[in-house]
């Protein structure tokens, strides 16, 4: 196997990380999910689109690569001219693009994080160009409501799986507690009116629901969670 897709072993080792894709979301609604992570204390990975001042967790960066002619260098150098401690990255809709893995090595970017595996078993890490380390999503709340629409209690997580299980959540959805994208649809143009997005809140089970469920699982269950930079670390060390 080539060294850029060099798989790296887990060598038994289960991991959980807890991520959250800012995209756009206001003070107030990014603000509510890292309070609810604090209470539980877990410290996760934000990835963010604009500055935000989130305490206690790890800052990433979320850049949009989906406008025409964009100069990659240029998205990236100002978002991470905003978050200089920044090791990490995914883009908006997951966009991914060979360019861009010489252009994270020169910013100084060690990871990323857009390829998704949706609840699939034993995941694992690995190379990509540029020694960038691919870290693998498991779950990510948009993708789960169209492919398991009403299903938001624990067992639709499939948790317990071995390997590595990385959560993504975004803001809004549980700031919702979206229970299906149609009604998403029509709040999104109240993105920054927090007060209007409130009126298309889902009193219903939904996306906060399942967020709140699996935070109360992590302490029930005294699982131990990560941030990317911290597997990141963990497993350059392990694989120099």
């Amino acid at each position: 196997m080539p060294a850029a897709f060099e798989m790296l072993t887990m060598e038994g080792k289960d991991m959980l990380a807890m991520t959250m894709d800012v995209d756009w979301a206001p003070d107030v609604v990014v603000e509510k999910c890292a309070s609810m992570l604090d209470e539980f204390n877990i410290k996760a990975t934000f990835f963010c689109t604009h500055r935000c001042e989130i305490k206690n967790h790890e800052l990433a960066i979320h850049p949009n690569f989906l406008n025409e002619n964009q100069n990659y260098f240029e998205t990236l150098r100002k978002l991470i001219s905003l978050f200089p401690g920044a090791r990490g990255v995914r883009s908006h809709s997951l966009f991914t693009n060979s360019r861009l893995y010489p252009i994270y090595k020169q910013l100084g970017l060690s990871y990323e994080s857009n390829y998704l595996m949706y609840r699939q078993t034993d995941i694992h890490p690995f190379k990509m160009l540029g020694d960038i380390l691919q870290l693998p999503i498991f779950f990510m709340d948009d993708i789960h409501i169209c492919l398991s629409p009403n299903s938001f209690d624990l067992k639709s997580l499939c948790l317990k799986k071995s390997g590595l299980e990385i959560f993504d959540f975004h803001p809004i959805h549980v700031f919702l507690n979206t229970r299906n994208l149609e009604t998403y649809q029509k709040a999104k143009k109240y993105h920054q009116a927090p007060e209007e997005l409130l009126k298309f809140y889902n009193p219903k089970s939904g996306i906060e629901t399942l967020f709140i469920r699996l935070l109360n699982e992590i302490e029930k269950e005294k699982i131990k969670t990560y941030t990317l930079s911290e597997i990141d670390e963990i497993w350059r060390q392990k694989h120099v």
